[in-house]
């Protein structure tokens, strides 16, 4: 059996930076320094269903999940 892959966080930024971050783990404690080490609060965050995301709105994020509202698909 091949090894399995490591997890690969990333986020972009509307016509500007990209962060790609390779991840020992997908665990809260993880990933969660690395979202507020790079977006500011109260920006909005648009997400899939991972429950980590479940969190951004506690940390101060606005949040628009892509699966739950289908009007936005293609115009992200």
């Amino acid at each position: 059996m091949a090894k399995e892959k490591p997890p690969v966080f990333g986020m972009i930024q509307r016509t500007g930076q990209v962060v790609i971050q390779m991840l020992a783990n997908v665990r809260r404690v993880t990933i969660e320094p690395l979202i507020r080490a790079t977006v500011l609060p109260g920006t909005l965050v648009y997400t899939d269903e991972y429950s980590i995301y479940a969190r951004l709105e506690e940390w101060g994020y606005i949040v628009v999940n892509k699966k739950r509202t289908p009007q936005l698909s293609g115009k992200l």
